[in-house]
């Protein structure tokens, strides 16, 4: 049957001349595109499959019992204004990792955002204020860019959630950091 259709498809080309060879071409050209967007469509899913699976990944990395031990500690270190060398704390390089992840495109920035919203822009902020540790941190390793890509994280998640939340400005309050770190510093 299909073989029938074929043979009465290129009779009609043959008999219509030009017509015929640009109605094929176009036909072509249609199928083509309809091809490229059906792989798009399968790429984008697979993104967003591979976006959750590294996030979750970074999830059980961030509740493991070593960096749960970490986020006690660094949080009753900010909690206290205390220094804190913060190149210390596997915590902070894996927020980085994921900032560097999100900010080149790796894993899709909503995901990582859903999951990581409050903890990072939490404690980016109490990183930076009142003491800007990050800036500390800079000058003892006289790299400008140390976890760069964790204050560009910082600043794409704020943007995410003034977006979802209809604010001009997200970013956590000193009482919500306060709150925050008081929950963390009780971890078990």
């Amino acid at each position: 049957m299909v073989l029938n259709k074929m043979t009465r498809f290129t009779s009609w080309i043959k008999e219509n001349g030009g017509w015929g060879t640009f109605t094929l071409a176009v036909v072509a050209t249609l199928a083509l595109y309809v091809s490229w967007l059906y792989n798009q469509r399968q790429l984008n899913e697979s993104f967003l499959v591979t976006s959750a699976q590294t996030v979750l990944n970074f999830n059980d990395r961030y509740n493991s019992a070593d960096i749960r031990k970490e986020r006690k500690q660094i949080s009753s270190l900010l909690l206290a204004h205390h220094e804190v060398d913060i190149t210390d704390y596997r915590l902070l390089d894996n927020l980085d990792m994921m900032g560097m992840m999100v900010n080149h495109g790796t894993i899709d920035a909503y995901t990582a955002w859903n999951e990581f919203e409050w903890p990072l822009e939490c404690y980016v902020k109490a990183l930076i204020s009142p003491t800007n540790q990050i800036e500390i941190a800079r000058k003892r390793a006289d790299d400008p860019i140390v976890y760069k890509e964790l204050i560009d994280a910082y600043t794409r998640f704020t943007r995410i959630s003034a977006e979802k939340e209809h604010l001009k400005n997200a970013e956590p309050s000193d009482e919500d950091v306060e709150e925050f770190l008081k929950d963390e510093r009780k971890l078990k």
